[in-house]
């Protein structure tokens, strides 16, 4: 796993909070998912674990086939539908800037609070795994009922 000890803060994409809320196990590879599953667990454990929210490419993204290098390479970085422009939506409508450093459970009830189902459809409509449902499933029951 990626975590050297229990005090390392987590990256996190801030439009991960989202995909986090919606997990049921599908991703890009048997790696992607187990390393998602590793990073679920640390909160389930720790709900007070800080991250650092930030715009890019993060610790959920190690086994992702759009990271090259460390960048992502889905779309480009600031077209209306990508992950970069995700990122930065969500923060904004958080109000957390980039790069700051929150608890988990401090970032899943300020979107409890701030994201409704249209905000969160609006800037995930192009995900491939939107349509899916689970992540709109995840925002109705939020992550303290996981």
């Amino acid at each position: 796993m990626f975590l050297k000890d229990k005090t390392e803060v987590i990256e996190i994409r801030a439009h991960h909070l989202l995909c986090i809320l919606g997990f049921c196990g599908l991703g890009y590879s048997e790696e992607f998912v187990a390393n998602l599953k590793k990073i679920i667990t640390v909160f389930r454990a720790d709900e007070s674990r800080e991250v650092i929210l930030i715009h890019q490419c993060d610790d959920v993204c190690k086994y992702c086939p759009h990271n090259i290098g460390g960048s992502c390479q889905k779309n480009n970085s600031f077209a209306e539908n990508s992950p970069t422009t995700m990122d930065l939506n969500l923060l904004e409508k958080l109000g957390i800037s980039s790069g700051a450093v929150v608890q988990f459970n401090r970032a899943m009830a300020l979107i409890k609070e701030r994201i409704n189902l249209n905000f969160m459809k609006s800037i995930c409509r192009d995900c491939e795994w939107e349509n899916l449902g689970y992540c709109e499933e995840g925002l109705k029951r939020g992550w303290s009922l996981l």
